[in-house]
């Protein structure tokens, strides 16, 4: 079941580019996944904030049933460490 999205910081997920601010609707997994590295905002409170400023949802390339989540690393908001939501769960 997809997932409405605020990003929060600059990032990439599964190959695409998407900027500070931007709503996306992602894959329950991947949504989880990123929430938790801190790196997008679930609540629907900031996705709601985020739409009332003007941004428009963006839907995420579908991921194919069955077929492994590709999470790319994401650097930290300090800049020094490394993330990867998946293997940190």
């Amino acid at each position: 079941m997809p997932n409405k999205v605020r990003v929060l910081v600059d990032t990439r997920i599964e190959g695409i580019d998407y900027k500070i601010n931007q709503v996306v609707e992602l894959p329950d997994t991947v949504a989880k996944a990123y929430a938790d590295a801190g790196v997008v905002d679930i609540a629907k409170a900031a996705v709601a904030y985020a739409v009332a400023e003007g941004a428009e949802v963006v839907v995420h390339a579908e991921v194919i049933e069955g077929a492994a989540v590709v999470v790319d690393p994401v650097v930290d908001p300090a800049g020094q460490t490394v993330v990867d939501p998946v293997a940190a769960q």
